[in-house]
């Protein structure tokens, strides 16, 4: 008995509706799963955390939301191949081909066949209503079921028309079916969680920031269909980019700040720089663009004249692991095993570490940090033999008295890795490798063969081990023991239990460049420049100018300037020593150094902000020319900067916020 394939398909599209919201999360694959699914035909299947490879002639890759899928439709591959089989048996393919579209074709031919008229209204529905059962292509093919189920699935019929192949094959294979269904069956309730990573009241900070963090979770913004003129690259009423070269190789002065050139992506072998010619309008139109396209993973909206984008928090939703399987460690606060913060200079990325660590409780052994630099290397990271002093026992040839002596002696000496690395296996506690300034060094040089310790499988353990040199294996078995799982046949694996939390200051990215390999293998979050709410003062010549004022206005002027975010200041740039008034000595010696001698160097100080009284440049060595008794820097000169650039600020007696705020 055949069972209706419209209805069949209707309950299957709905159960699929009714989880993908959980799907759509990174989902893991059962190990039982994975052991009855190793190969299929001549294809070999590699699984990674969240992803697996398809590996014949080429690799194929594939996340494992897919697998769910296919299990979902056996059913309706199953109920298809029996339609098929009994249609072939008992009518030709020509036929089969003239019944599409000929209800009365197909009828004349089922009343002279004895098999078929015994299911006769559903054989005329499957051989000329293709509408009936969402088919597409003709029954004779050997694709003919790929359209039924892409459609249930709303996947597009691309690499993902794989997932048609996938289900032919756990229709062969129950146990492995079965497995995948009892996961579905028991999903959690789906948590649509998420935070604001960008908001501004300017459309172009938004939509540069934006675009930034859309490059960094799609590289190159694949997932748009762009519009393509030719000199710019947009959605539907917003041209986001403008041809590289064309802006490069323009002469007309008055369009050399159209384009922000720090932020690139390429499109069909052409590349692309931010456009900032923006407006409102734009905004709103790439709003609605990311909603479409980047739905779940983010949120945008236009709320009381502030254009937002959210980020959905990250939940790893471990779907595929059984109650007697181990899980991985719990991260504190959601954290990732490996993520990297990145933003603008003095953000807050490494105290946002620090006060989550603090507020956890975690204890101060099982934190671990490190900062890379261009000289960083292996060695540094990992460890190495290195000299060192040690006394040893030596006995005078004359008189035969034993005497302490010290030489020098050669030993292995543990870097922050191996130390958060021993420690981890020493303890079920939760243990942090804290890199700061992750970019300032060379990543693949530093890491070396670690690299591929970062792939990380579903118990929180790297996905594939290496293994340790004769130095690094013999020191970890005289710490560990040689039957430690840290270092068993001189293996190295990171435990479920290390994470691993780098920052990056945008402004350092051009030190040593991540390749994508890298990049994928860690989560990224960026940290905004925002108003931290802590009432800080910038205290000269008698007066007082609100912090966060001085910042929106000198990020404003940075960014018109330098065509670039990277080089805007973050609210912890500076921290006033009593906790609330940034002293006129710390202002010049950080703030308008980094200013003069970081930001406009290369610009030049041609504005009114950076001309004095007289109309002649202000170079930094005149804010430590002063003449005023009590006064270590020219605080008149600062305050004729300050005016310049923000309203008129308050008498020093009447300023009201005082009060001492913790330091983040």
């Amino acid at each position: 008995m055949l069972k209706d394939l419209s209805n069949l398909e209707k309950e299957l599209a709905q159960l699929i509706a009714d989880k993908k919201q959980q799907l759509s999360l990174d989902c893991v694959l059962p190990d039982a799963f994975k052991r009855l699914t190793r190969r299929i035909e001549n294809n070999i299947i590699v699984y990674q955390q969240y992803s697996f490879t398809v590996s014949s002639t080429i690799d194929i890759y594939f996340p494992n939301q897919l697998w769910y899928f296919a299990a979902i439709c056996v059913p309706l591959y199953t109920e298809l191949k029996k339609y098929a089989d009994l249609v072939k048996r008992n009518l030709t393919k020509k036929e089969i081909i003239d019944c599409k579209d000929n209800r009365t074709y197909a009828e004349t031919l089922i009343n002279s066949k004895s098999e078929l008229i015994v299911e006769k209204d559903n054989v005329i529905n499957f051989l000329s209503d293709y509408k009936w059962w969402r088919g597409g292509k003709t029954i004779d093919r050997g694709d003919y079921y790929y359209s039924p189920i892409l459609s249930i699935c709303n996947l597009v019929n691309a690499s993902q028309g794989y997932v048609a192949e996938m289900c032919k094959y756990l229709s062969t294979n129950p146990e492995a079916t079965q497995i995948l269904l009892n996961v579905v069956d028991n999903l959690p309730e789906f948590i649509d969680d998420y935070e604001i990573i960008v908001e501004s009241s300017k459309v172009v900070e938004f939509l540069c920031l934006t675009v930034k963090e859309l490059l960094m979770f799609d590289e190159n913004m694949s997932m748009i269909d762009f519009n393509i003129n030719t000199k710019t690259i947009g959605v539907s009423g917003c041209n986001i980019g403008k041809l590289k070269d064309v802006q490069d190789k323009n002469d007309d002065p008055r369009r050399a700040n159209d384009c922000d050139t720090s932020v690139v992506w390429e499109h069909n072998g052409k590349k692309y720089y931010f456009l900032k010619e923006q407006t409102a309008d734009g905004g709103k139109a790439f709003i609605k663009a990311i909603n479409e396209i980047y739905k779940p993973y983010y949120k945008a909206e236009f709320d009381n004249n502030m254009f937002i984008l959210k980020k959905r928090k990250v939940q790893q939703l471990n779907i595929g692991l059984s109650n007697n399987q181990s899980k991985s460690q719990k991260c504190i606060n959601g954290l990732p095993l490996q993520q990297i913060f990145f933003g603008a200079p003095g953000t807050g990325k490494s105290c946002g570490i620090k006060r989550t660590l603090d507020n956890n409780h975690v204890a101060e052994n099982n934190i671990f940090r490190t900062t890379f630099h261009p000289d960083s290397d292996y060695s540094t990271f990992v460890g190495a033999y290195k000299p060192t002093m040690e006394v040893v026992p030596r006995y005078e040839s004359s008189t035969g008295t034993q005497v302490e002596e010290r030489r020098i002696a050669y030993n292995f000496i543990p870097q922050a890795f191996l130390n958060a690395y021993v420690r981890a296996y020493q303890t079920d506690e939760n243990v942090y490798l804290v890199i700061e300034e992750i970019n300032r060094g060379n990543c693949a040089q530093i890491f070396g063969d670690l690299f591929q310790l970062l792939d990380r499988g579903d118990d929180g353990k790297s996905e594939y081990s290496i293994k340790a040199d004769t130095d690094i294996r013999t020191y970890l078995e005289g710490v560990l023991g040689d039957d430690n799982e840290g270092i068993k046949g001189g293996n190295l694996c990171l435990p479920a239990n290390l994470y691993i939390l780098a920052t990056m200051n945008t402004s350092d990215q051009s030190l040593f460049p991540i390749d994508s390999a890298f990049k994928r293998r860690w989560e990224w979050e960026y940290v905004p420049i925002r108003n931290e709410g802590k009432g800080w003062v910038i205290a000269a010549d008698g007066k007082e100018w609100d912090w966060w004022q001085f910042l929106e206005a000198v990020n404003e002027k940075i960014a018109s300037v330098t065509d670039s975010e990277d080089k805007k200041l973050g609210y912890y740039f500076v921290k006033p020593a009593d906790g609330h008034t940034i002293t006129a000595k710390t202002f010049v010696g950080k703030v308008l150094f980094y200013l003069w001698n970081d930001v406009f160097k290369d610009y030049g100080f041609s504005d009114d902000e950076f001309q004095t009284k007289e109309g002649k440049e202000i170079r930094y060595p005149m804010f430590y020319e002063t003449a005023v008794a009590g006064q270590e820097v020219n605080e008149g000169l600062i305050a004729q900067f300050l005016n310049k650039l923000l309203p008129k600020p308050e008498e020093t007696d009447e300023a009201t916020n005082t009060t001492t705020q913790e330091e983040a």
